[in-house]
C-alpha cells in the first residue's frame, strides 16, 4: 500500500469514525505534550456532514464501510511496527 492509499483511508476512518471510536493501540510511552489532538485537514463540520451522509445514504454507507475494511490491517498494527515502517534519515534522498 502506498502513502496516498495510507493517508486518504486513514482521514477516511477519522471522518467516520472520529478519534472516539478509532481502536488506539497500547502506547509504549505517554505521548507527547505537543501530540496531535484534532484532524488539520478536515474540519469538524465535514466530518459531521460525513457520519450524517453515512447514515443516510447507501453509496455513503459503503464507502465508510469500504474504508474501514481497507484500514482494519493498518490498524491492527501496534504503533512500534508503524514506526518501525517509517525509513531512517539516514537514508539518501532523491
Amino acid at each position: 500500500m502506498n502513502r496516498r492509499t495510507f493517508l486518504k483511508l486513514a482521514s477516511a476512518c477519522a471522518l467516520t469514525l472520529g478519534d472516539d471510536a478509532m481502536p488506539t493501540p497500547a502506547r509504549s510511552a505517554p505521548a507527547p505534550a505537543s501530540a496531535k489532538t484534532a484532524s488539520l485537514t478536515l474540519t469538524a463540520a465535514q466530518r459531521a456532514n460525513a457520519v450524517r451522509n453515512a447514515a443516510r445514504y447507501a453509496w455513503a454507507r459503503a464507502e465508510q464501510e469500504a474504508a474501514l475494511h481497507a484500514a482494519q490491517p493498518w490498524l491492527d498494527r501496534s504503533d512500534d511496527t508503524l514506526w518501525n515502517l517509517i525509513a531512517s534519515q539516514e537514508l539518501p534522498r532523491s
